[in-house]
């Protein structure tokens, strides 16, 4: 199999099943993202184009815990301080977070950033923390401390709020939107493989779009079909360092501190991108039998597991998973 760009995977399968409508492509929340726009004319189909991207770099502005100009970096330097006031926005992204939360017995935690920070990810001095250290940046996790108002929020000292696990959802969500009330008939919304949809491809039917093989960048594991609804991936491959020959990723676990070494992939489906993003983290800290219990037992939701056992990848699916299996 022809080995593409990892940035190309969506891209160029994307094209492939596309016979018109208008594309866009460019770089925002640390990643690359596809539009696609299907109106009835060139004029709508820019247009949605235009505020699609619009709401992208505006959840950009607000959502992004390192950037000092950014609410919820500012929110986190008034922790301690009882409840401040927040946008709409933010109120909306942490409410889903927390309901996220407690749905998966806080595998998935929006107050991850301490230990995100302890590994160094994002940064240039990236390292395992010691077992001391460890423990003390724990105290500072756990979701159950984050108190939510009608229009505020309050963080103990110490705590910090971390988006990662649902910005590049909630953006997707708030693009598509963007493009349906410019007038679109049907679009496409891909930032770093969190994707979102609604109505039909160019040329009819569903959109198609490919989930990248953990274990070999530039080739597809599986091609999916989409119809009014969104996917997104976690996997071990996406953020990493290695020590001591040892791959530490950032999808940490909230209770151990450890990156969660059941699986090497997640990809759900849910109705909203915000969702599939969320559950895809919070599946592949519950592991392998939990995970897939979860994904079961929740009706609005499918998914796949890839884990790897001898060195050999093997997947499970939920019964309503769209998914295709690329042969070797």
């Amino acid at each position: 199999m022809k080995r593409l760009p990892k940035a190309l995977l969506f891209s160029l399968l994307l094209v492939a099943s596309c016979c018109t409508g208008e594309r866009e492509s460019f770089f925002a929340m640390d990643t690359m993202v596809e539009l696609v726009s299907v109106g009835a004319d060139g004029w709508t189909e820019q247009a949605a184009l235009k505020r699609a991207r619009e709401a992208i770099e505006d959840v950009e502005r607000w959502a992004d815990s390192r950037n000092p100009e950014a609410e919820v970096f500012q929110l986190n330097q008034r922790a301690g301080e009882g409840p401040v006031t927040v946008s709409a926005a933010l109120a909306r992204i942490l409410e889903t977070s927390i309901e996220v939360a407690e749905d998966s017995n806080g595998a998935f935690d929006p107050t991850v950033l301490p230990l995100i920070l302890a590994y160094g990810f994002g940064g240039e001095n990236q390292g395992v923390p010691d077992a001391e250290e460890l423990q003390a940046v724990l105290s500072y996790v756990d979701y159950r401390q984050v108190k939510l108002g009608e229009n505020s929020v309050e963080i103990p000292s110490g705590f910090a709020l971390d988006l990662g696990g649902v910005a590049k959802g909630y953006a997707a969500d708030e693009a598509l939107r963007a493009m349906w009330d410019a007038g679109a008939e049907a679009g496409l919304v891909n930032i770093g493989g969190d994707i979102a949809v609604f109505g039909e491809r160019p040329g009819g039917g569903p959109w198609r779009v490919g989930v990248q093989h953990p274990r070999a960048p530039g080739e597809l594991f599986a091609v999916l079909t989409l119809e009014n609804e969104a996917v997104a991936t976690s996997g071990d491959y996406e953020r990493y360092f290695i020590e001591d020959d040892v791959r530490y990723h950032h999808l940490l676990d909230p209770k151990t501190g450890l990156p969660a070494r059941e699986l090497v992939s997640v990809t759900v489906v849910a109705p909203s991108c915000v969702l599939a993003d969320a559950y895809a983290t919070a599946v592949f800290i519950l592991g392998h039998n939990e995970g897939f219990k979860h994904l079961e037992a929740n009706d609005s939701l499918e998914g796949m597991l890839i884990l790897e056992e001898d060195g050999l990848l093997k997947h499970i699916t939920t019964e309503g998973f769209p998914v295709q299996i690329p042969p070797d």
